[in-house]
């Protein structure tokens, strides 16, 4: 009997939300970044009580601070007001899922469900909020990672899609510690590795804290600092 993993929710990837015609690690048209890094949110009225939301808004919080360039917040999640054209609806449901990026045509959703709040998992999925996809769909995937096919469920094989042309890897590099990358086991049909990294020593799956590349990625994604770092 495997452990149940709320990202494997049965969104596209597990835990994505996926409208037409987008694929990518950072969503690659300027139209998926949130309008100066604001997010606007909704929680849904009665879906969390006062513990739960107050875990949610800690995360987001540790994010901000995180990916913050001396002190000046580079992304920001704060509560829609009525002139918000685009916000996301944080809700209850079945597993963690997101959709990514501000562009979308279908509804801007992050559904926290049994299992999902904690931070790391939150901050995974607010990851994709901003417009971040999974670490190992990188186009130079293959050269870091290898998926077992042969014990990936059958029918999900499309979670572990690899991009090319629509992707903006930001110049940096692949990234065992992302904390939007998959475990060995995700999407398991017999409990055997699904993902085995080629460094023998790599750990992959953390859901504790973003990784130093992670945050590059959000501050070079938002324009918070230029392509030398600074």
């Amino acid at each position: 009997m495997f452990r149940y993993n709320p990202e494997e929710a049965g969104a596209f990837e597990g835990d994505i939300i996926l409208p037409p015609r987008t694929r990518g690690v950072g969503e690659k048209v300027k139209a998926a970044r949130w309008t100066n890094g604001i997010v606007p949110y909704m929680m849904k009225p009665g879906d969390f009580n006062a513990g739960q939301e107050a875990v949610i808004v800690q995360a987001m919080r540790r994010l901000e601070q995180s990916v913050a360039v001396n002190s000046k917040l580079c992304v920001q999640f704060r509560p829609k007001i009525v002139t918000d054209k685009h916000f996301i609806t944080i809700k209850d449901g079945a597993g963690c899922t997101s959709s990514v990026g501000q562009n979308w045509h279908s509804v801007k959703e992050l559904t926290l469900g049994s299992g999902c709040i904690h931070e790391g998992t939150i901050m995974h999925e607010l990851l994709h909020t901003l417009g971040f996809w999974h670490e190992q769909s990188r186009p130079d995937r293959d050269n870091y990672v290898t998926v077992q096919y042969a014990n990936v469920q059958k029918g999900l094989e499309h979670a572990f899609n690899k991009y090319t042309t629509t992707v903006d890897t930001l110049g940096t590099p692949y990234d065992y510690q992302s904390l939007l990358h998959y475990g060995t086991d995700y999407f398991t049909s017999n409990g055997k590795p699904t993902l085995v990294p080629k460094d023998p020593l790599a750990v992959i799956g953390q859901r504790n804290n973003l990784s130093s590349i992670d945050i590059q990625e959000v501050r070079l994604y938002y324009q918070c600092i230029g392509s030398s770092g600074k």
